[in-house]
């Protein structure tokens, strides 16, 4: 996730806009890019690849910090939600890259 979430920082940086800030600056990140902004630029991310980075977001924190409350069945949804991420990542940005070009 935070290979990821680097290259989704470089891409609002790119694009001239402000990065987040604030405690919930992560989500925010990933919910800014699945949001066409009319006139300016399409999502760069799917709504089904942008929840996969909220879920992978959510398990990254609970395995950083929340050591005592770990629940498998919540790492079974991140490692789902990953799949997804490296399946798909790629090629949506290579397509919000292609629509930027137009």
């Amino acid at each position: 996730h935070t290979s990821a979430e680097t290259a989704l920082r470089r891409i609002v940086a790119v694009l001239g806009e402000p990065l987040p800030s604030g405690p919930d600056w992560h989500a925010d990140l990933i919910a800014r890019l699945s949001r066409d902004i009319p006139g300016e630029r399409p999502a760069a991310l799917p709504a089904e690849l942008a929840q996969a980075l909220q879920e992978t977001r959510r398990f990254r924190d609970v395995a950083m910090h929340v050591y005592d409350q770990f629940d498998p069945a919540r790492a079974r949804l991140a490692v789902a939600a990953a799949a997804i991420v490296a399946n798909h990542l790629r090629a949506s940005l290579g397509a919000f890259r292609a629509a930027l070009s137009q």
